[in-house]
């Protein structure tokens, strides 16, 4: 599965998130999680707030993990990254971390870099509630 969050800036300037899942289907897990970004996915749900057609993205979080990943483990997953990030420092710009069983990755403006954990933490939420 992929799950995808943009926060996207319509041309009006209307901010929103919008929520992307995708199954992957019978694939085999590449050996490097990093590559599962890679398999074709089909898209199965989907939340906006904001239509599509010229929008910008200002952040994005894509976590990438087996199909059938239940919610108790999206979240550990999103724990342990923050966890992460934060040990780091924060984030840069564009960043990303792995495991066995998944990957994620993300891109933030320069402009939300100041409020980070509160852009991460609201990205991480929406992987699990859309």
């Amino acid at each position: 599965m992929l799950v995808s969050v943009q926060r996207v800036r319509a041309p009006g300037h209307a901010i929103g998130l919008n929520t992307f899942i995708y199954s992957h289907g019978d694939v085999a897990w590449p050996t490097a999680s990093a590559e599962a970004f890679r398999l074709s996915a089909t898209l199965v749900q989907a939340w906006h707030e904001i239509p599509g057609g010229g929008n910008v993205v200002l952040s994005y979080l894509d976590l990438v993990a087996p199909d059938g990943t239940g919610r108790g483990r999206l979240l550990d997953i999103l724990r342990e990254s923050l966890d992460a990030i934060t040990r780091a420092g924060g984030p840069l710009p564009v960043a990303g971390c792995d495991g066995l069983d998944y990957a994620l990755k993300w891109q933030i403006v320069p402009t939300l870099l100041l409020q980070w954990v509160h852009e991460v933490k609201e990205l991480m939420r929406r992987v699990v509630l859309p």
